[in-house]
């Protein structure tokens, strides 16, 4: 009985080690580690945002979802495959959850939209 508690403790602990890596606190605050891109909100930049989500959402593969969780994975997947898998694909968005990635994801976006004057980043 010793020996199986002292492995469930030793489990136990490499739980909470690998849980404290992936969420961190800080000040009482958690705080979600993800990697950041700068984005400034111009009027410019989000009507050429809003114009290139509007195509992905009328493909027909994005409207299959009417709205949601969904929705926003398809739209944003369509609009940059790469930056959606390095913000997204390891942790999906969840129903409810607010999403504190957005800007990145948009930052990402411009970053690798091409003939962008760098002048909007």
């Amino acid at each position: 009985m010793i020996n199986n508690c002292s492995e469930q403790f030793i489990c136990t602990l490499l739980l909470l080690v690998i849980l404290f890596d992936l969420v961190a606190v800080h000040d009482g605050k958690v705080v979600y580690s993800f990697k950041q891109y700068y984005y400034r909100r111009k009027p410019k930049v989000e009507k050429k945002f809003k114009s290139a989500r509007k195509v992905c959402l009328d493909t027909e593969e994005c409207r299959l979802y009417n709205q949601g969780v969904d929705q926003t994975n398809c739209w944003r997947q369509c609009m940059a495959p790469t930056c959606y898998q390095e913000l997204y694909a390891h942790d999906e968005l969840e129903p409810g959850e607010i999403d504190v990635r957005v800007n990145s994801f948009k930052g990402c976006w411009l970053k690798n939209l091409p003939g962008i004057n760098r002048v909007y980043l």
